[in-house]
């Protein structure tokens, strides 16, 4: 029988879906979008280091904000005002949960609300800053990725920064392509996800900002814990995420282009 092959919308509900369901599991955890909780600190970390503090409070966006971890990370270490923005009902209704317990830790303001990455109801450069992190990926077709750097673009205030942290086709094979040499099994993309051909979503950024930076912030600490680690691993499949390989890893300087993910710092033009 031939697969049914869903549309764009259908596509779009249940990875929306899928979001809920996590955070009904996870509620407020950092692990609600992933199950690497060092790595989670190591983007956290990346995102922060261009999220400049001084006199002026900024205005920063964060797409995709998920259960508001990350987003009130910052806010624990900036004085600025943070909005986080998600598509899922129950990431935003556990944001708003976390912050109240997290209130007297804040340094900086933060809202969430329910959003789409694509149609942010926003003014044209209501934003000095926007991040995403692990968002784009779960765009469901190329055109959609496209449109949302667009968007960032149109939130952003002249000579705005964007601060957008995703995994890319490229690095997943890189990485894929080491396991390989070390005879593991490939690591499979996870089905809501589509990793971003840097052909294809480079020259849109090129078209919209300066391109300040573009960092593979986590290379060595995939090497490491996707390689290494899995090898020391009874059960490669299964491995340690807190393992002392993976916590050293984490201190080190990132080398090559061996991880998914990468940060591309940008200017609005």
């Amino acid at each position: 029988m031939k697969k049914k092959v869903n549309t764009r919308e259908e596509d779009i509900a249940e990875v929306q879906e899928m979001w809920n369901e996590a955070a009904r599991a996870k509620k407020d955890s950092p692990l609600a979008t992933t199950h690497d909780r060092i790595l989670r600190d190591l983007e956290i970390a990346a995102i922060l280091k261009r999220i400049p503090e001084g006199k002026k409070t900024l205005k920063v966006l964060d797409i995709g904000c998920g259960n508001g971890f990350s987003t009130l990370e910052y806010a624990k270490a900036r004085s600025h005002e943070f909005h986080g923005i998600d598509f899922s009902p129950e990431m935003v209704k556990y944001a708003e949960a976390a912050k109240k317990k997290a209130i007297k830790k804040l340094k900086g303001k933060v809202s969430f609300a329910e959003g789409d990455a694509l149609k942010v109801t926003a003014k044209d450069g209501t934003y000095d800053i926007v991040t995403t992190d692990r968002c784009i990926v779960n765009l469901v077709t190329l055109e959609d990725q496209k449109a949302s750097i667009k968007e960032i673009h149109r939130l952003l205030k002249k000579g705005g920064r964007a601060i957008i942290c995703e995994g890319t086709m490229q690095g997943f094979t890189n990485i894929n392509n080491l396991r390989k040499l070390a005879k593991l099994p490939i690591m499979k993309n996870h089905w809501h996800n589509i990793y971003l051909d840097e052909t294809k979503l480079e020259p849109v950024m090129r078209k919209y900002f300066e391109v300040i930076e573009i960092d593979p912030f986590a290379s060595t600490y995939y090497i490491a814990s996707r390689i290494f680690n899995a090898l020391a691993a009874t059960d490669p499949s299964k491995p340690d995420y807190f393992s002392k390989i993976n916590k050293v890893a984490a201190t080190m300087p990132s080398f090559g282009e061996y991880s998914p993910l990468k940060v591309w710092y940008l200017k609005k033009r």
